[in-house]
């Protein structure tokens, strides 16, 4: 599903804007780059939450003994 956000974001901008190629290469690599970054800092966010809550510990991440 992330995919076809972005791939409709892309084909929105364009549509929008009418770049020249090279700028929308440019400018669609910077949007898909600014995107993963943002993706990524959701989930380090996310983590630093729930272990500041309690919710999830060290502990929960050690392999299982057998």
């Amino acid at each position: 599903l992330l995919l076809f956000i972005l791939a409709f974001s892309v084909y929105a901008m364009q549509r929008m804007h009418k770049y020249r190629m090279g700028q929308f290469i440019l400018r669609t690599g910077l949007f898909i780059t600014l995107t993963i970054m943002g993706y990524i800092g959701l989930i380090i966010l996310m983590y630093i939450v729930l272990f500041a809550t309690g919710t999830i510990t060290l502990e929960d991440f050690r392999p299982m003994k057998k």
